[in-house]
């Protein structure tokens, strides 16, 4: 796909304001109640998630936007880390939650709960990084700053789009599509478990730029919007599991040395729950990532990747024809 060379005009910067108005919309409305209701876990991640769509129209549509935009990203961007933070806690605590439910074992089960109760306590301090945060942000201009762009640059688009417009988003797509297929090729290999992870950050960017540019195709594109959820999902689960096999093994060596236990004690419920959810771990990401290679070549590989590029070279070449 070709990069960026479409010549800029009035349309491209009228669609990216319309973009982007209710993007920061949204983040505001959110912002309020990741902080009025930090109990409801999913308050934080659709405030993390808004703050993640509006930046995907600075990645989009930066040759447009003022040079003050990356101020705004970068704000942003800042704001987006700390409710990581907290959303990654959450996750966490969410997933122990599930296990502790169904765990029999009751030495397991209590070393799962003080897993659980350390990520509580640190959840806690996350929150009052959020609120600092999101405080920063408010005293700001920067979303009074971007509502004021927006409405100086809104205008009426046209329908159908314009052909510039369709190139332009044709571009913005092929280059988001691109950096997803960069890292195909270390997909089968159970252990390339930094590709995976950078994988999912470009299905992530690419997904958002199939919903930016979406509205400007026929079918908005939801059928490549749906895959890129399932893979941006699937990986995320992979990356939650790659996460905690990371860390387990300090948890576990932090505990037997608190605990002062050599191996030939009777192992206590901080280092059985461990020892236990290590293995459960490594168990489910060897089977998640396996399941999941066979769905991207049925459903997401080059060959799939050549029917992207001609649905939306074949939209061009018909909006074209039709003003012509």
């Amino acid at each position: 796909m070709p990069g960026n060379s479409t010549k800029i005009d009035h349309s491209i910067t009228a669609y990216a304001a319309a973009m982007l108005k209710p993007r920061v919309k949204r983040v505001g409305k959110q912002a309020k109640r990741a902080v009025k209701r930090p109990d409801d876990p999913e308050n934080v991640h659709q405030t993390r998630v808004a703050t993640r769509r509006l930046r995907t129209v600075f990645r989009g549509f930066k040759r447009v936007l003022p040079p003050e935009s990356r101020m705004w990203n970068k704000e942003m961007r800042s704001v987006t880390k700390t409710l990581g933070d907290a959303r990654d806690l959450d996750v966490q605590i969410l997933f122990l939650d599930s296990l502790i439910h169904d765990q029999r074992k009751v030495a397991v089960r209590d070393g799962l709960m003080l897993l659980r109760e350390e990520r509580e306590h640190n959840r806690a301090k996350a929150q009052k990084r959020v609120d600092k945060a999101i405080a920063s942000l408010k005293a700001t201009s920067v979303l009074n700053d971007m509502e004021k762009w927006c409405k100086a640059h809104a205008q009426d688009l046209p329908d159908p789009p314009s052909r510039t417009l369709k190139l332009f988003a044709f571009e913005q797509i092929g280059l988001a599509l691109d950096e997803v297929y960069a890292f195909e090729k270390s997909l089968p290999d159970p252990k390339k478990v930094g590709e995976h992870h950078a994988l999912r950050i470009a299905i992530k960017h690419f997904r958002y730029s199939l919903e930016l540019f979406g509205p400007l195709f026929r079918d908005g594109l939801t059928a490549w919007i749906e895959k890129a959820k399932y893979a941006q999902d699937s990986l995320g689960i992979l990356h939650d599991l790659d996460v905690w096999i990371e860390k387990l093994p300090g948890e576990l060596l932090k505990t037997l040395s608190r605990d002062g236990q050599s191996d030939i004690e009777l192992p206590r419920p901080a280092e059985q729950g461990t020892k236990w959810l290590l293995t459960y771990c490594r168990t489910q990401r060897r089977d998640t990532h396996a399941q999941f290679v066979v769905w991207w070549k049925d459903n997401a590989d080059e060959q799939h990747r050549r029917g992207l590029r001609r649905t939306l070279g074949d939209s061009i070449v018909e909006n074209r024809t039709s003003n012509s």
